[in-house]
Parts: structure tokens; sequence; C-alpha cells
């Protein structure tokens, strides 16, 4: 009961997201340390649910996709995954991130950024909240040059949208309350607005894929959280963080002053 009320309280406006560190997201961003986020996605995925609903076999990766193969695969179910993020803040990250590399002796080295000045983080994910399928159809079908600033970003993503393949979104933020304990039902409370203010998103997705699943995580505190979608988004798991070892390594390498250039 002490639950519910909790979570009437809250309001959806008022739910941080803070933005996972560029190490976590771009691949290989860490000189002479190899980062890949669907490694430790798919470290986290092998110690979840994925593994006992799809024959307790454990996922490896594809490693060669020349015929547009999903990115893993347990030989009985297969998975591709598509960051939630938009092009043009992925170049923002990779240029005005600080840089690190790491030496033959382990030693970390922290560098400025490629770039300075100011620059721009679109969030995808609010830049598609509340835009109904009819208007993404009409995005697609229309010239970049007919659209604004943000319909841009989304006529270029809408490309991952409409993959026939069971795919799982990763929006690449930190959810959470402040002061508040981000408890099962917190977490479908937030799968439940994000089921509403992105259905345009998802009606759409269902016009062109043919009985594809539709997966979504996040972070949310010291855990990995996945959805699956149907008709709305159901929380089906939730992962520690420190069950990833790749993960751990990139979070105890950002964990540092490195972050004073910023």
């Amino acid at each position: 009961m002490a639950e519910n009320n909790e979570k009437n309280k809250l309001d959806i406006n008022k739910l941080l997201l803070q933005p996972l560190e560029t190490s976590f997201i771009r691949k290989n961003f860490i000189v002479n340390f190899d980062v890949n986020y669907e490694e430790y996605l798919t470290e986290l995925i092998n110690c979840s649910k994925f593994v006992t609903d799809y024959g307790n076999y454990k996922f490896n990766q594809i490693e060669e996709q020349s015929h547009n193969e999903c990115d893993i695969t347990n030989g009985i179910y297969s998975l591709d995954y598509k960051l939630l993020i938009d092009d043009k803040t992925m170049e923002n990250l990779f240029f005005h991130s600080t840089n690190i590399s790491i030496d033959e002796n382990n030693v970390r080295s922290f560098y400025r950024s490629k770039k300075t000045g100011k620059w721009r983080r679109y969030i995808l994910l609010t830049i598609f909240r509340n835009v109904t399928k009819q208007e993404i159809e009409k995005i697609d079908n229309s010239s970049l040059q007919d659209l604004d600033e943000f319909q841009k970003l989304i006529k270029k993503y809408i490309k991952n949208i409409k993959m026939d393949k069971n795919i799982l979104y990763f929006i690449p933020y930190n959810f959470y309350f402040k002061n508040t304990t981000m408890s099962e039902s917190i977490l479908n409370y937030i799968g439940n607005e994000l089921s509403i203010h992105l259905k345009g998103f998802f009606d759409y997705r269902k016009t062109y894929t043919n009985n594809k699943d539709t997966y979504m995580c996040f972070v949310s505190k010291e855990n990995m959280v996945f959805f699956k979608y149907e008709e709305k988004l159901n929380l089906y798991d939730i992962v520690a963080l420190e069950k990833s070892k790749l993960y751990c390594e990139v979070e105890d390498i950002c964990d540092t002053w490195g972050d004073c250039f910023d």
C-alpha cells in the first residue's frame, strides 16, 4: 500500500534523466580499451529472463552481419540492439566529451575534448513524445528540406522503427526520481507513462513489422531495467549492473576527476 501511495504522488514531469557517459554508448571511445555497449547489454541479458524465456540458452553476439543478421542469438531467439539516440547527438558527444586513454600499464589519461564551445544534446525520447503514428507517417513521406529541426531527427531514425526484427531499444540515460527508491511499482509507472507518450512510435512500428517483439531498457540507479511492449510497456526484468563485468570496468574508468575538463 505504501508503494502505491508513493507512486500516486509522482509526477512524470519530475522524472530525472541523467545521460550516461559517452564511454558507455560510443563504441571504443576509450583509447586502448575496447568498449561496445552491445557487449555489456549481452552480459546483462544473459543474467535475465531472456535466457529462461528462450530455451535456457545463453546469448552470443553475431560477429558476421553481412546479411542483416541481428546482434545476438542463442540459437532459438535473435535480438537486435538499437540506441534510442540521434546521430547528431552521438557526433556531438564524440567531439565534446573528455577524451580518455589507457596505456599498457593501465594508467589512465584524460584530455580536453576535441572541440570546445556550445553544443546541443537532443533527447530523442522527448522528441518522439506524443507524436502520432500519422505524424510519423507524414514525416517519413516528406523530404528533409520540408521538415523542421526535430522532424528531421525523427525522419532519420524511422529506419530503426520499421526494422522487421526483434529489437531492444536502449535509452542511454539513468532514470530516477529524486529521493525515491526505484521500486517495481514506480518502474511500472514509468513504463505506463512511456507507453502513453510513445504510442505513435509503437503503433508505427507495429504497422511495419510482422509479429516481432519490441523491448526497451534504461539504467535506473544501480540496475538495468527491461520492458517488453505488449499493447503497453510491461516491466520485463531488473538486472543489477554489477552483473556485467564490462559495465563495471567502464564505470570505474569514468569515476575519476577527469570530468573536471568539461
